[in-house]
């Protein structure tokens, strides 16, 4: 059995990550896909930037970056795995199933 190096982030962090690269950058970074990190802003009520954005950034074209509601009735806690290197199946799959035993959890505590 192998362990993975995980993060505990806040909603506030993830929206700071995610409005700082472009999501096909963090999924090199993070044990998660491009649908995979969706998901996890989804369920956290976090905004991604669409795809213009990078390119009107690039550009110092005008953004409109999306607030963060401040208000959200989950757990505030995030759990990421960090991707191994030379292991990116293995470390996707891992962190998918991680997320949801994790959500899951939560949830039947509640």
């Amino acid at each position: 059995m192998f362990f993975m190096e995980t993060i505990e982030i806040t909603r506030k962090e993830l929206y700071d990550i995610v409005w700082s690269s472009p999501i096909t950058k963090l999924t090199l970074q993070y044990a998660l896909s491009i649908e995979g990190l969706k998901k996890v802003c989804k369920q956290f009520e976090i905004p991604i930037p669409d795809a213009c954005y990078w390119s009107k950034l690039k550009f110092n074209k005008k953004i409109k970056k999306e607030k963060l509601n401040p208000i959200f009735g989950g757990v505030d806690i995030i759990v990421l795995t960090i991707r191994e290197e030379g292991n990116h199946l293995r470390s996707l799959l891992t962190s998918e199933f991680l997320f949801i035993l994790q959500y899951d959890n939560k949830h039947l505590l509640q």
